[in-house]
């Protein structure tokens, strides 16, 4: 989420200047990239606890809160995240006995240095991951115009 262990907010972390930079350039070219709209991402408060969230930002990619993981994906089997083999091999910590991941949420955790996450068996965990913590994997989000 971030390289140091920091007070930060998604609008500040290392993990959204990556996503919307090396990372689209490199997942999104041509038609595909004008499909991809830059909206409003909102700063969403973690509903357990009143840790800052930062300001809305404008981002193409961008993580989920755990206000939209709940109201986006309904059961803890919906959240199980299994990793392609490609995210394995750039060392993304996957459970052996269930295959399965850990991945970001961009709410804030319970500090300020913690980031919320959805556990290996889908379930959140708002108290939050240290932020600096490399096993978590990423599942970007974003939103497609099909008119582009």
């Amino acid at each position: 989420y971030h390289n140091t262990y920091d007070s930060i907010t998604w609008e500040n972390c290392d993990l959204r200047k990556w996503l919307n930079g090396e990372f689209f350039q490199k997942a999104f070219k041509g038609d595909a990239a004008k499909c991809v709209v830059e909206s409003r991402v909102p700063a969403h408060y973690n509903p357990d606890y009143s840790t800052d969230p930062g300001n809305d930002t404008k981002d193409k990619v961008f993580l989920l809160s755990v206000k939209e993981v709940l109201q986006y994906f309904k059961t803890d089997e919906e959240r199980i995240c299994m990793p392609l083999p490609f995210v394995k091999s750039e060392g993304a910590g996957v459970y052996e006995y269930n295959g399965a991941c850990v991945w970001w949420l961009r709410s804030p955790g319970e500090y300020q240095n913690r980031a919320a996450s959805v556990q290996d068996g889908g379930s959140v965990f708002d108290r939050g991951v240290s932020v600096d913590n490399a096993f978590g994997a990423v599942r970007p989000a974003l939103w497609i115009d099909l008119a582009s």
